[in-house]
């Protein structure tokens, strides 16, 4: 088995540097060839100059197709699906037609041909042959005085093409199955691999996920720091860059929402870096204000960015961060992007946030901070910008701060895990909603791939807005038509299905990892 292998590699190349196909091409070459040899031996035997010249031809035509794939890395199929056809019709008015070899190398044709072309094209390629078969046989039929072989074509020669060709038939079925086996056998050995590595991944992921789990306050923390609270928290990933921060000295309460560079593996690590940061500051100085905080953390961020050249200006976190004093009814704010709502007697109020991230920031200014005086039922939200920036709904549009203010400022009086579960099934109607969208109009068609399909438009809008453009003239070229007659038109065109369900499921995808926060005083 080894030196087959090896005999097989050595004459169509290695599966780590050839493809399945030119592997194919390349043996398949070879042993044509090999077979051109065998036929100029039988024409020299025969003495037929004729044939020899045609033979020699032939193997030379086929061998220069072997080299150019196994030492140029350059085959083309087409080509050696013209060169044997042209040989073998030749062959048919030279050796005696349906009486000599022809029709036997055609059979070996369709096999090789098959070898080396995608099953796409079986059926054109079988219909050439055939068409072929059919129009030398034709031509000889009309035209008898083409046959121009004066061998004496005993059925011994028959019997001995057929032996021939079924021999080299079958080593070109057994190369091809070999050729798949190596190939099947790579497949395997890379899909083990992957399979490895995923786990690893995986694995490592997992373990992540368990790392950030235990730096969230727990729930017992948040309810001593919080008191009345919710966060609903809904990563978009395994692993989250959004995460949400708790911390009671004495009788003040430090608690921060925020939105890290990214989201999955990336956002966690930079999450966990800033966690640790907030803990380390406020630690060693438990009577700091918001905004030094927040210039605190951009300091130890920017450090550590210094320290590896991998991270860039992009690269850092939003925060809302509140230190609230129950007894004092008072609560300071900071914020870097990231907002504060309170909500007092059915108005929003927003604290803007400074626009600048924590991280690397070309005008960069300390943070500012606001002191705001609280009463009885207050509500604080503190959120990323997840939620707002989700697409779906009817339009598969986002969902925009103006709606969330309005959801925010029509549930606050609910009761706090009740604000959890209308928060929560709203992202997800709102989320899913876009999946039983019927489009009764092109117009409407084109609006959602303009609104939603920003991702792949890239790669696929020039293909739909031909198919909206066909349509179109279809459609308008009817007097009237009706809803029905465009449904029947896009069912009959096809239209562009693929690009339709995946704006489906990119208005079904959670964009961003979620987090919203609210604190009842």
């Amino acid at each position: 088995m080894d030196i087959l292998k090896s005999i097989n590699i050595l004459l169509t190349g290695s599966p780590n540097e050839y493809s399945l196909q030119q592997r194919v091409f390349s043996s398949s070459s070879f042993w044509t060839s090999i077979i051109g040899i065998l036929f100029a031996v039988f024409s020299i035997i025969e003495n037929q100059p004729i044939q020899i010249a045609l033979s020699f031809i032939a193997t030379i035509s086929f061998l220069s197709l072997y080299y150019f794939s196994r030492r140029k890395n350059k085959y083309h199929k087409w080509l050696f699906v013209f060169i044997m056809l042209f040989y073998v019709s030749l062959n048919w008015f030279f050796f005696n037609g349906l009486k000599g070899p022809s029709l036997f190398v055609f059979i070996l044709g369709i096999l090789t041909f098959y070898g080396i072309f995608e099953r796409k094209y079986y059926l054109p390629v079988f219909i050439i042959v055939i068409l072929n078969v059919i129009a030398v046989w034709y031509i000889g039929l009309k035209f008898p005085n083409l046959m121009i072989s004066n061998i004496d074509y005993k059925p011994v020669y028959t019997i001995l093409s057929f032996v021939v060709t079924s021999f080299f038939a079958g080593l070109i079925i057994s190369q091809l199955k070999f050729n798949y086996a190596i190939e099947h056998q790579k497949t395997e050995i890379e899909k083990k691999e992957l399979e490895y590595l995923h786990n690893n991944i995986l694995g490592s992921i997992r373990y992540a996920e368990n790392i950030q789990k235990a730096l969230l306050p727990s729930p017992e923390i948040l309810t001593e720091g919080l008191h009345n609270y919710f966060i609903l928290f809904k990563p978009k990933d395994v692993v989250s860059g959004d995460f949400y921060w708790v911390k009671k000295i004495a009788n003040k309460t430090i608690f921060a929402v925020a939105d890290c560079t990214g989201h999955g593996v990336p956002g966690a690590f930079m999450s966990m870096l800033a966690i640790s940061y907030l803990n380390e500051i406020v630690i060693n100085n438990n009577t700091l204000r918001s905004d030094e905080i927040l210039n605190r953390l951009r300091r130890k961020v920017k450090k550590a960015f210094s320290q590896n050249k991998e991270l860039s200006v992009n690269d850092g976190l939003d925060i809302a961060l509140c230190i609230i004093d129950f007894d004092k009814m008072q609560v300071q704010f900071s914020g870097a992007f990231n907002p504060l709502f309170l909500i007092r007697n059915n108005q929003l109020i927003e604290y803007k946030a400074d626009k600048q991230p924590i991280g690397v920031y070309p005008k960069e200014t300390d943070f500012s901070y606001k002191e705001i005086d609280l009463q009885k039922n207050d509500m604080l939200y503190l959120f990323s910008d997840g939620y707002k920036d989700q697409s779906g709904g009817e339009n598969g549009k986002k969902f925009m701060a103006k709606q969330f203010k309005e959801l925010l400022r029509t549930i606050h009086e609910e009761e706090l895990g009740k604000q959890k579960e209308i928060l929560n099934e709203t992202f997800e109607n709102w989320k899913n909603e876009y999946s039983n969208r019927k489009f009764d109009s092109f117009n409407e068609l084109e609006i959602a791939l303009s609104s939603v399909n920003k991702e792949l438009i890239e790669n696929k809008i020039k293909e739909a807005g031909s198919i909206i453009t066909e349509l179109k003239e279809k459609a308008y070229a009817n007097k009237s038509p009706s809803i029905s007659d465009f449904k029947e038109m896009i069912n009959t065109l096809k239209i562009n299905k693929e690009v339709k369900q995946q704006i489906i499921n990119k208005a079904k995808t959670q964009v961003d990892d979620v987090i919203v926060a609210g604190v009842k005083i």
